[in-house]
């Protein structure tokens, strides 16, 4: 009696892209972006009806290594280890232990390695590899959408930049003058929030600074702009800002 593995299925495929490597030895490239599901197949064969168990395990950067899925092929049931992990179970006996992985997240970057037991003896499938080569797109918002100042207020500005990846990103606060022709100032003593990466992964961060309001200041506009590598073009958001004079200013006297 032998034990035959096919590959009825690829060793590993996913929404975005699947390349397929020649070689057994060398693991299958899937490439994914983040907070969508990935199928990692895995497919066998035999010449004859046996007991067949199934554990997938994710091999880590650091040596980490887990045990994600088991199947059991003597109870027939899936002990699951890992949440977002799962394995149709009616499709096991019929060859296909393909595993997916829901909401896929930066943390689940590794290599899949599907190990098969049959009568005994352990065996291994191709291994998949999963890499977030698809950036994810930063958002991008202002504490306010316009603002009307008194000569002499301070107000503070606030680009905020929410669930991006990778964690390199380009923000500028620009104050562009009210012809479009006149290149920008870039805005100085502009203060940076650490990056804070959250719980899939991807990162969010601030720049603000204290704007002291000047009659220059009216008509102007104060923009945000960010660049990314998930961006085809800068991404920009801006504020209008209006300054009145003091009442002194105006040549108002006090009663």
């Amino acid at each position: 009696r032998r034990w035959v593995p096919g590959l009825g299925f690829p060793s590993s495929c996913c929404p975005s892209s699947w390349e397929p490597q020649g070689q057994r030895s060398s693991p299958s490239r899937c490439r994914s972006g983040l907070a969508r599901d990935v199928w990692l197949h895995c497919a066998f064969s035999t010449d004859h009806p046996a007991e067949v168990s199934v554990q997938w395990v994710l091999q880590q950067k650091g040596g980490h290594r887990k045990r994600l899925l088991a199947y059991s092929g003597a109870s027939r049931r899936v002990e699951g280890l890992a949440p977002r992990a799962e394995m149709v179970l009616e499709e096991i006996p019929k060859g296909n232990a393909s595993l997916l992985l829901r909401n896929i997240e930066v943390r689940d970057e590794g290599t899949y390695s599907c190990l098969l037991q049959i009568e005994g003896n352990t065996m291994g499938l191709d291994s998949s590899v999963i890499n977030f080569h698809s950036p994810e797109k930063p958002t991008v918002t202002i504490n306010v959408n316009s603002l009307s100042l008194v000569e002499g207020e301070e107000h503070k500005l606030v680009c905020t930049v929410r669930h991006y990846y990778p964690h390199d990103i380009q923000v500028q606060w620009l104050r562009e003058p009210k012809d479009s022709w006149k290149v920008p100032d870039v805005v100085k003593n502009v203060l940076s929030s650490s990056h804070r990466q959250s719980s899939n992964g991807t990162y969010s961060s601030s720049r603000y600074f204290l704007l002291t309001a000047s009659l220059k200041d009216d008509g102007h506009r104060y923009t945000c702009r960010v660049d990314h590598a998930s961006l085809p073009s800068p991404v920009r958001r801006s504020v209008a800002v209006e300054v009145r004079g003091t009442l002194l200013a105006r040549g108002h006297r006090p009663l």
